[in-house]
């Protein structure tokens, strides 16, 4: 066991080496990488959204933001080549994770993305959401016919609610207290919380 914690140690000791070495400022004018990676972090602690795109959805778990190449490339006055090269290596070396979206980049520092354990029900309500405004915007860019999306939403929620039965089912499996919920039987607050994130999406989606 000491061995295998050893060669643990010696491999995170190697990543960090290879970070400095990467990192290692550059004469110039430019923002040199070590400020580069640095403000990566200042972002991603704000979870940053450039103001050109505040008005779209984003969901940001902590440790993440929202960016371009090209505002980069303006902050730090480097090429965009650069700048894509530069995220790209660190990606490479599990400094950053990156969510490629259409317009932009969700960016994921790796240690300021710890956080607390997320119940099921949370995190069910979270995939709901996200698959809810998937189908709306369908539904707003005309790919999908508005009776098409209440069915996609209808069909989505009998899904979410019937994965949280089974949920509750398992953890109640092993508890002497309390009632097991069977098909999609859930208590009334976690329906509630279900339907109310339906009503949320569905009203965004028409304000917008």
């Amino acid at each position: 066991m000491k061995k295998q914690k050893h060669r643990t140690s010696s491999g995170k000791m190697s990543e960090r080496m290879s970070l400095l070495e990467f990192l290692k400022e550059r004469s110039g004018i430019r923002l040199s990488k070590l400020e580069a990676y640095l403000d990566l972090v200042d972002k991603a602690s704000v979870q940053y959204i450039p103001k050109d795109l505040c008005k779209q959805e984003f969901s940001l778990s902590n440790g993440q933001f929202v960016i371009t190449i090209t505002e980069l490339a303006g902050c730090w006055h480097w090429h965009r080549a650069t700048v894509r090269t530069f995220i790209e290596q660190l990606e490479k070396m599990n400094q950053i994770s990156v969510t490629r979206l259409t317009k932009s980049q969700i960016i994921t520092i790796p240690m300021l993305a710890e956080t607390p354990a997320v119940s099921p029900i949370d995190a069910a309500l979270d995939v709901f959401r996200q698959k809810m405004c998937t189908a709306l915007d369908e539904w707003r860019s005309g790919k999908m016919s508005a009776s098409a999306c209440a069915s996609e939403c209808e069909q989505l929620y009998e899904d979410a609610t019937e994965e949280v039965a089974i949920i509750l089912q398992k953890a109640d499996n092993g508890n002497s207290v309390g009632k097991v919920p069977c098909g999609r039987n859930i208590p009334e607050s976690v329906g509630h919380a279900f339907c109310m994130t339906a009503l949320t999406a569905v009203c965004e989606a028409t304000f917008h």
